[in-house]
């Protein structure tokens, strides 16, 4: 859903997709630089790779085109990379819009971890916040087709509406739970050489 969301994007934006969640705060900047396509210098200071990250931001901008970070897996990122994406959503031009739009993109721990108080200052920075609800059993079904078919499978044939309605009491609707156990019930559908799972 989230390379879709990318694909469907303007082509004036320019695009940094982080997922590491094992960075320190520099090394943070440092792929977030590289994200963005700049090259990094071995031990290069915080404040050289942050003039570095909004000197190519105002290019961008300049030319009319906009930057987006998406920090997936958020939930996992610590406190302090947190407060450095924070920091980072200070970056503006003088007397215009924001240089860098960020999206936190995470698990519902994310929230949880947002309503700490130490983290008020980048909760209080988040101008939109959406949350994907359970898929229905019906949507469920949908939602498996769709991925079947993409894929060129026969939606189904090989996932019944019997299977659908278990997979969606299993997983209660989660779209990664709704992956991660239909993919395996497909493996093991393979495995056991049946055509159906």
């Amino acid at each position: 859903t989230l390379f879709r969301l990318i694909d469907a994007l303007d082509r004036t934006y320019e695009v940094a997709l982080v997922n590491n969640s094992t960075l320190t705060p520099i090394e943070l900047l440092e792929e977030i630089c590289r994200k963005f396509g700049l090259e990094v210098e071995s031990h290069a200071s915080k404040p050289a790779l942050l003039a570095r990250l909004e000197t190519h931001l105002t290019r961008l901008a300049e030319r009319g085109h906009g930057a987006i970070l998406i920090i997936d897996e958020a939930q996992n990122f610590e406190r302090q990379l947190l407060e450095e994406v924070r920091l980072l959503s200070n970056m503006t031009r003088p007397g215009g819009p924001l240089l860098l739009q960020i999206a936190l993109v995470g698990q519902p721990e994310l929230e949880r971890k947002l309503e700490q108080p130490d983290l008020r200052q980048l909760r209080q920075r988040i101008g939109l916040h959406y949350k994907i609800a359970p898929l229905s059993e019906a949507e469920t079904a949908k939602y498996v087709h769709h991925r079947v078919g993409v894929a060129g499978g026969a939606p189904l044939k090989i996932f019944p509406d019997a299977t659908l309605a278990t997979l969606h009491v299993r997983t209660h609707g989660l779209p990664r739970e709704i992956n991660q156990v239909a993919g395996q019930a497909m493996l093991h559908a393979y495995v056991d050489r049946n055509a159906t799972v």
